[in-house]
């Protein structure tokens, strides 16, 4: 090969190289373009806080009150930074541009390169929820139910709940706790506010009871001394939570029991307005026995004191004129004692 002969070889080769270097740099030059078109077209990362928020939690975090521009990883740790503590539920705090600053300096490491935007004052209001007088009324009345025998029949009256409030979101429930009613129809009680299970808060709870049920009345005046027969008395419903001692229900209470004072028609009969009639009434003639081994002496006598069947009673022997000790037995029979 002649020396003009690789002189042309080695011009091809360069020209050759030069054009592979130039499309080289051009493809270099539009990737770069493309590359710096695609970051210009990608936003940087910003944080916007709302003026006006709504939270439900015990804390308010970054993402309650504010839109987040970040990659998806970056973005959720933003929002969990906590900001301040939130207002109880119901109510309206305000932060201020400085406040925020100061809550977000910790975490500067962090939020370096992102764009803050903060306004001058921030309105937080924690969402809540509330319950009603006439809801804890009727929560009540299904409580009563319970604790009261079955069938019983009762009415509220001057029901008064202190402690009511606003609590947080979520299922709301009612523990009621503590007494029921005294002699006087009162009630007194306390009810846990439970919200998701978890005890909130607790309630105070006063007022009256009133309690129908059916109890015996007289059916017509009566007096005192008398014997109570089946007709002079029948039932009546009737208010028993104020009444004073226990009243008299089935007819076995009273019947045949001596009234120990007066009664008006309608009139309500206690247990301790009655009692038993003697088997001997003082002043009656009765017969006196007394029995030794086998041998069994009667006497006749008269009764000093009124007797009830088994008791010692005070007697006067008729033949002797003495006043002896005997134990009634039955009806006009008095056992004497040694």
């Amino acid at each position: 090969m002649t020396d003009r002969d690789e002189n042309s070889r080695v011009a091809g080769m360069s020209r050759n190289d030069l054009r592979t270097g130039v499309f080289v740099w051009i493809f270099a030059m539009c990737t770069l373009m493309c590359q710096v078109s695609h970051a210009e077209n990608t936003p940087g990362m910003t944080i916007r806080i709302n003026t006006f928020a709504t939270v439900e939690a015990d804390r308010t975090l970054l993402e309650d009150i504010s839109v987040i521009n970040a990659p998806g990883f970056l973005a959720e740790e933003f929002g969990k930074i906590e900001v301040t503590r939130s207002p109880k539920p119901g109510g309206v705090k305000t932060l201020t541009k400085a406040q925020i600053e100061s809550s977000l300096r910790s975490k500067k490491d962090l939020l370096e390169g992102v764009e803050l935007s903060i306004p001058d004052k921030i309105y937080l209001k924690r969402s809540g929820q509330e319950i009603q007088e006439n809801e804890v009324k009727q929560l009540l009345e299904s409580y009563l139910k319970k604790m009261l025998p079955d069938g019983v029949e009762f009415t509220l009256e001057r029901i008064r709940i202190s402690g009511l409030e606003t609590y947080p979101g979520g299922r709301l429930g009612l523990y009621f706790s503590g007494g029921v009613q005294d002699s006087g129809g009162r009630i007194s009680l306390s009810a846990d506010v439970l919200v998701d299970g978890e005890k909130t808060d607790r309630l105070s709870i006063h007022g009256w009871v009133n309690v129908f049920s059916l109890r015996l009345c007289a059916t017509t005046d009566l007096i005192k001394v008398q014997v109570i027969r089946s007709s002079d008395v029948q039932p009546r419903r009737v208010n028993i939570s104020r009444s004073k001692g226990e009243l008299a229900v089935s007819m076995s209470q009273v019947e045949g029991k001596v009234l120990k004072m007066d009664f008006g028609t309608g009139d309500l009969i206690r247990i301790d307005q009655v009692h038993t009639p003697p088997v001997i009434r003082k002043g009656e003639m009765v017969q006196l026995v007394a029995q030794k081994s086998n041998l069994m002496i009667t006497a006749s006598g008269i009764s000093r004191e009124d007797g009830y069947m088994g008791e010692a009673i005070r007697v006067e022997n008729l033949s002797s004129g003495k006043l002896i000790r005997g134990r009634v037995r039955e009806r006009s029979t008095v056992e004497i004692l040694y």
